[in-house]
């Protein structure tokens, strides 16, 4: 099996974890500069049912699909770890750490809990046409 799989899986994995954290950062700083853009509904919503997602995987103690998937595909092509992508190198040690299970149900948890605070404190708004 053919390399571009896996590796595209890891982007996507990054590309959703970028989506979760800056998203976070940019509702933060919409609401710090009063700025309406971070009100946009239909974000809001889908950065809130991702972090959901995240943080109740955790809860009942899963392994996110993508890593799942990642490492199938990985596996199927012969592979057994990162060696050769410098990209593949770099995301991997974005993504992945080498800590207790325990630490990310606490982070994930906290992190939920405040995505909901500023759903209460700048709430998203609905385009009107």
């Amino acid at each position: 099996m053919n390399r571009i799989f896996p590796d595209t899986v890891l982007f996507l994995h990054f590309s959703f974890v970028l989506f979760v954290t800056a998203g976070f950062l940019f509702i933060l700083f919409s609401y710090f500069l009063k700025l309406s853009s971070g009100r946009n509904y239909r974000f809001r919503i889908l950065h809130l049912c991702a972090v959901v997602f995240v943080t109740v995987q955790s809860w009942l103690g899963r392994i996110c699909p993508l890593t799942i998937l990642e490492t199938s595909l990985r596996s199927s092509a012969g592979e057994v770890g990162y060696r050769s992508s410098f990209m593949e190198y770099w995301l991997e040690k974005l993504i992945y750490y080498d800590l207790p299970f325990s630490f990310f149900i606490a982070s994930y948890s906290i992190f939920l809990l405040l995505v909901v605070v500023f759903m209460f404190l700048y709430p998203p708004e609905k385009i009107r046409n």
